[in-house]
C-alpha cells in the first residue's frame, strides 16, 4: 500500500479517524502526532533553550516525511503551516489530496489543481484506483 503524510490542524477532530481508516486497510501513514520532537506543546516551549533546535528537528522529519510519501492528504479547515506542507509537496510533485468532511471550502487556488474529497470511503476509494497499473496501450 501506500506511504501517506496527513497535514491538518491541531484542533482537527477528523485527523484520528482518517488515520485509522487509512491504517485499516493497509496504508502507511506519517502524521505530526506522531514524532514526539515538539510534543507536547505548550505556550512555555518557546521559552525553552532547546526549542529552536528542536523545531529545525521535527521541520526536517516533516520534509523527508513528504519526500518519502506517496500521497500527502490535507484535512480542511487549515491554514498556512498546512498550506506551506501542500506547496512543499507540490514542488516535490506529490499527488496532494484535500479530505473536507465537514464543509465545502471557500475558495483558494489549491482547490483549482487538488482533488477533494468530502467523504472518507470516497478519499479511500481514490486511493486503491489510483494504485491501479495503467492500462497497457495497443499495439500498433
Amino acid at each position: 500500500m501506500s506511504k501517506i503524510y496527513i497535514a491538518s490542524s491541531w484542533k482537527c477532530e477528523r485527523h484520528s479517524y482518517l488515520i485509522s481508516d487509512l491504517e485499516s486497510i493497509g496504508h502507511t501513514i506519517y502524521y505530526y502526532r506522531h514524532p514526539p520532537n515538539l510534543r507536547p506543546l505548550k505556550k512555555t516551549i518557546f521559552e525553552h533553550p532547546d526549542f529552536p533546535a528542536r523545531a529545525l528537528s521535527a521541520l526536517a522529519d516533516e520534509q523527508k516525511a513528504i519526500l518519502e510519501c506517496d500521497y500527502i492528504i490535507a484535512i480542511y479547515p487549515f491554514g498556512h503551516s498546512v498550506s506551506a506542507e501542500l506547496g512543499y509537496a507540490m514542488a516535490a510533485h506529490k499527488e496532494c489530496l484535500i479530505y473536507a468532511p465537514d464543509a465545502i471550502p471557500k475558495f483558494d487556488l489549491w482547490f483549482l489543481t487538488i482533488p477533494i474529497f468530502t467523504a472518507s470511503p470516497k478519499l479511500i476509494e481514490y486511493l486503491k484506483f489510483s494504485q491501479l497499473p495503467p492500462f497497457p496501450l495497443p499495439k500498433e
